[in-house]
């Protein structure tokens, strides 16, 4: 399809497909979600590429990148991750942006790798209590609002024919992208209609557990500056009690996954967190300037430390 401007770089048995924009140091890497594509990313990649250099790619399975055979698990993606770096040409160390579940695989990256790093944003990331919200026990929420239940969905819509599921697709996503330029509106809605999409969202749920496991099992870590940008508490308690959920449930559910993001303060003793008021968990459509901020300010603090150094 090659909607956007990019190039194929291995990972080792398969290639990624992959964008780079920008001059300079340090390099910034941006690791999507689960179930979101680089493509949501290019107009904060396009933003920052003014200062740097940026790249952003597609794990395996996702818009340009075909798929791979190997487990989706965080140390497999993480592994991916390090051979295209390595084959893209660019020097480490490197700035990661990592957003949902690819917060949980830059730490598997930087657990495997710690040299990789200069500096991590962790964007309404996953953390290794996950799993705290998907044995929540209340059926509402059980039903409609963990990983698991959308799995379940995405599967059952996989068993439609090919004609019926583009059908289902184009009502599902029809005003998904709206608020995006129209060129982007349209490789987006083209990479939202393929199967392969929604196979590899199956794929990385049934590696998540491993991915935690895994993670888990390497202490050490990178004593490297990190900003923890955690959505907006009451925007999401609002957003859960319109869906549905009793008022005191969406309270309690939403202060675990806040709990939770305090939790990746332990990563490093360089760490800071931040509540983005006005965000949702899709923070890079909702409110991409503060992570554009966030980045820029990470990126200059890097360079003056650079020369402070060097005098």
């Amino acid at each position: 399809m090659h909607f956007i401007d990019g190039k194929y770089i291995s990972s080792g048995n398969k290639n990624l497909y992959v964008r780079i924009t920008g001059e300079g140091e340090p390099p910034v890497v941006i690791e999507p979600g689960w179930g979101v594509l680089s493509a949501e990313w290019l107009l904060i990649q396009e933003k920052l590429a003014e200062i740097t250099t940026v790249i952003t790619y597609d794990r395996a399975g996702y818009g340009e990148s075909p798929s791979n055979k190997k487990p989706r698990t965080g140390q497999q993606i993480a592994s991916e991750l390090f051979t295209m770096l390595k084959n893209s040409g660019i020097a480490e160390p490197f700035i990661f942006i990592g957003h949902s579940s690819g917060g949980l695989y830059i730490i598997n990256l930087l657990k495997m790798f710690p040299r990789m790093a200069s500096g991590l944003i962790l964007v309404d990331s996953f953390t290794l209590n996950h799993n705290e919200l998907e044995e929540y026990d209340f059926e509402l929420y059980q039903k409609y609002f963990t990983m698991k239940s959308r799995v379940n969905g995405i599967r059952n819509i996989l068993e439609l024919d090919d004609e019926n599921f583009v059908k289902y697709m184009e009502n599902f996503i029809n005003n998904l992208y709206s608020f995006f330029p129209l060129e982007i509106q349209n490789q987006l809605m083209v990479y939202q209609k393929d199967k392969k999409f929604y196979e590899t969202i199956c794929d990385e749920y049934e590696g998540f557990n491993d991915t935690i496991e895994n993670i888990k099992n390497i202490d050490f870590f990178p004593n490297i500056p990190i900003k923890i940008l955690s959505r907006d508490n009451e925007i999401m308690t609002e957003t859960f009690r319109k869906l549905g959920l009793p008022p005191e449930k969406a309270i309690e559910i939403e202060n675990i996954w806040q709990n939770n993001q305090k939790s990746l303060l332990n990563l490093s003793n360089l760490s800071v967190h931040k509540i983005i008021k006005g965000s949702n968990h899709m923070m890079h459509i909702t409110n991409p300037s503060e992570i554009i901020n966030e980045a820029r300010e990470m990126i200059e603090e890097e360079r003056n430390n650079k020369i402070s150094f060097i005098f």
